[in-house]
């Protein structure tokens, strides 16, 4: 064992023997005791190291050249910085990475160019330690970092981008001015958002002005990377802008139009339309003379300068908008008839007027409109004109004409009203023309178009109203059953409230509530007669034939008798009841004619009803029937009378019975049942053949005289008595 091992180069570290140090950073026999020594000498600080550790540099082994040149950087010694830099071209990668992190630490600025060339090392910690020295190094190394991130070596880059992240807020400026470099505007604005410096905010905000859309553009993007919160002042206003979020631009409103006039010279063509738009929404005055300027330029910005300036109330624009009439793309002249429109000058009116035969019908539509918002009174004549022709065209040409609301428009409006394609807003101008209209919009219920139909009602009750009631009155007549119904329903809207004349019968037949035409008695004969004579459902004929039997009333006998010849026994069946119900002679021959019907229930009708007519020619017919034929007559015709002389009585207890006084024998009347909440149908026979003679309101109380398998013979307290279905009754508890 040799008497005098190796240096502890530990123990001499701990006694800060700085003199053994040296002596061990000479020791030949072992390169791990030079390189433990030569670290050691770093961390002590001692001056008197350097010129042992400098050449120790030239070390024939890498690991003490690289402890050397570590602990040299340590020391921050200036006239290290030679050897070190000369270090960087050591064959050994170690070592040249040792070197670039010292010259770091030593932040001497001829460390600048030999640590960029060191970005491009083979070795990645060679790399890595040369970006981190740059950084470190600051503000000497930033234009040549800035540069180095173009260099085609991608290695170049990565380290030139590290290192200036690295060097945080001195390079923020750098990198904002290089958002102007094609090359380096989107690295750049990363680069920001990773260094992450409030000092970027300023210098990005004036960017986002910046007439390079690109760097607009990069500046806001960076921006969200620094997470800043846009105001509602001119650098929002730019940010939004930049960002192509026009609807934001226009919510903060003035501040935003500067930058806007300067989107209108974007290169992207969508970008200058909307931001056209968007100075439109916002209606500054200031935008009125670049917006008009732009109505000299690309067809797609035209069209919207157009458009933007009519929303900006401006006389200015008049005529230029009046030029832009005779623009060779039709958007662009319809686009400035639309604005004129909103201008609403009347200089613009005889201009608009030319425009309603351009050969565009997109033009023709606009110009239509605008003559509308004008309104004129010298458009009326030749925007009727333009009610023929393309479907658009003839839409804008009606709603024009409501908007202007001259009479002389109904007429041709109502022709228009007529076709489905536009019914609707030639119903609707009509309305907005008001109580001349009227009349005529009552008159389309008779089309056959459900869709004419319901816009004439729509106009009618939602824009004329009251003016309306007396044409939806007169319409309740019509011939055409969608018609009447029409009216009725019109008139429900309305809110009307059927009188106890004609007019309120005519309603009530409509609704099919016979019960309330025999309440109103005489003035409901004519509508009832008419019902009988024109409408078409044979059911609804028959229901008036019956009430005017109720009724009583000799001015239907006439109607009635030609009802006897009517196509449906069961009109045919309700006609000769009702004139046996009348009595009146002059039923006596055509009912003696309508005996010979083939209907057996009409025969037997006739047969009961002449029986109940006090006339000769009427017994001796009725003598002439053979015996059981005659008995059955006579008793039918006997119970009809008993039926007959409290049918009017019936119906008024239906209608209500609390008001009727009770009949003889009341006073043994006690309710057993209630009409169901949904009211009844009653009979005066047990006859499912029958048609219905009353209806009673619901909770009417009756009396429960007999049944007939599911039919129930009931009484009200007046005396009325009838046939229901027994089945629907509910018990009295």
């Amino acid at each position: 064992m040799p008497l005098f091992g190796p240096p502890d180069v530990a123990r001499l570290e701990a006694k800060r023997d700085v003199l053994g140090l040296i002596k061990a950073l000479g020791f030949q026999k072992d390169p791990q005791v030079r390189c433990r020594a030569a670290e050691a000498l770093g961390r002590c600080g001692d001056p008197r190291t350097v010129e042992p550790l400098l050449v120790a540099l030239g070390d024939p082994d890498a690991d003490v050249r690289s402890g050397s040149a570590k602990a040299l950087g340590l020391l921050h010694a200036p006239e290290a910085v030679e050897p070190l830099l000369n270090a960087l071209d050591d064959e050994h990668h170690g070592v040249r990475a040792s070197a670039a992190r010292s010259l770091g630490l030593l932040a001497d600025a001829r460390a600048v160019v030999p640590l960029v060339i060191a970005l491009k090392d083979g070795y990645a910690a060679v790399r890595e330690a040369s970006s981190d020295a740059l950084g470190a190094i600051g503000a000497p190394a930033l234009d040549l970092l800035v540069a180095a991130l173009k260099d085609s070596d991608g290695a170049v880059r990565k380290g030139a981008s590290e290192a200036l992240i690295l060097m945080g807020g001195p390079a923020v400026e750098a990198l904002v001015t290089a958002l102007g470099d094609p090359q380096l505007r989107s690295i750049a604005g990363a680069m920001i958002g990773q260094i992450g410096d409030a000092r970027a905010i300023g210098p990005l905000v004036v960017a986002l002005s910046d007439d390079s859309d690109q760097i607009r553009k990069a500046a806001a993007e960076t921006l969200d990377l620094l997470a800043w919160s846009p105001d509602a002042g001119e650098g929002g206003a730019a940010y939004w802008a930049a960002k192509g979020q026009w609807q934001k631009c226009v919510e903060i409103g003035r501040p935003a139009v500067e930058p806007l006039i300067g989107a209108l010279k974007h290169h992207d063509p969508v970008v200058r339309q909307l931001a056209a738009k968007a100075l439109g929404d916002i209606g500054d005055l200031r935008a009125v003379e670049p917006l008009i300027a732009a109505l000299h330029g690309r067809e797609d910005l035209r069209a919207m300068a157009a458009t933007a300036l009519g929303q900006i109330d401006d006389i200015r624009a008049v005529e230029p908008l009046l030029a832009a009439l005779k623009d060779g793309a039709s958007n662009v002249r319809a686009a400035a008839a639309r604005a004129l429109g909103r201008l609403g000058d009347v200089v613009a009116v005889e201009r608009l007027i030319a425009a309603l035969k351009d050969h565009e019908s997109v033009v023709r539509g606009a110009a239509a409109q605008a003559l509308g918002e004008i309104g004129d009174g010298r458009a009326v004549e030749p925007l009727i004109g333009n009610l023929k022709g393309r479907e658009d065209v003839r839409v804008a040409a009606a709603v024009a004409l409501g908007v202007i609301g001259d009479a002389r428009a109904v007429e041709p409006l109502i022709v228009a009203l007529k076709d489905w394609r536009v019914c609707v807003p030639a119903a609707e101008a009509l309305a907005r023309i008001g109580a001349p209209a009227a009349a005529p919009l009552v008159a389309t219920l008779n089309d056959r178009n459900d869709a004419v139909r319901d816009a004439a009602v729509e106009a009618l009750i939602v824009q004329i109203g009251a003016p309306a009631v007396a044409p939806l009155i007169g319409a309740l007549s019509s011939e055409r059953e969608t018609a009447r119904e029409a009216a009725a329903d019109a008139l429900d809207r309305l809110a009307w409230t059927p009188d106890s004349g004609t007019a309120g019968a005519i309603y009530w037949a409509v609704r099919g509530k016979w019960e309330r035409c025999v309440l109103i008695g005489g003035p409901a004969v004519g509508p009832l007669t008419a019902a009988v004579q024109a409408w078409p459902k044979a059911e609804m004929r028959a229901a008036a034939a019956g009430a005017l039997g109720i009724i009583g009333d000799s001015r239907a006998v006439d109607r009635l008798c030609s009802a006897l010849k009517d196509a449906d026994p069961n009109v045919r069946e309700a006609a000769a009841q009702a004139l046996g119900s009348i009595g009146d002679s002059r039923a006596v021959e055509p009912l003696i004619e309508a005996a010979k019907d083939k209907t057996a229930n009409v025969r037997k009708t006739v047969a009961v009803a002449l029986g109940r007519i006090d006339d000769p020619r009427a017994a001796s017919f009725v003598a002439s029937l053979p015996r059981e034929a005659r008995a059955a007559a006579a008793a039918d015709a006997a119970a009809a009378v008993a039926a007959q002389g409290v049918a009017a009585q019936g119906v008024a207890a239906a209608e209500s019975p609390a008001t009727v006084a009770p009949a003889g024998g009341a006073a043994t009347w006690t309710p057993t049942h209630l009409v169901p909440a949904a009211g009844m149908a009653a009979y005066e026979a047990p006859d499912p053949k029958r048609k219905p003679t009353w209806q009673l309101d619901p909770q009417l109380d009756l009396v429960v005289d007999e049944t007939a398998g599911d039919w129930a013979r009931v009484r009200a307290v007046n005396g009325w008595w009838g046939w229901v279905d027994g089945r629907l009754l509910v018990a009295r508890r």
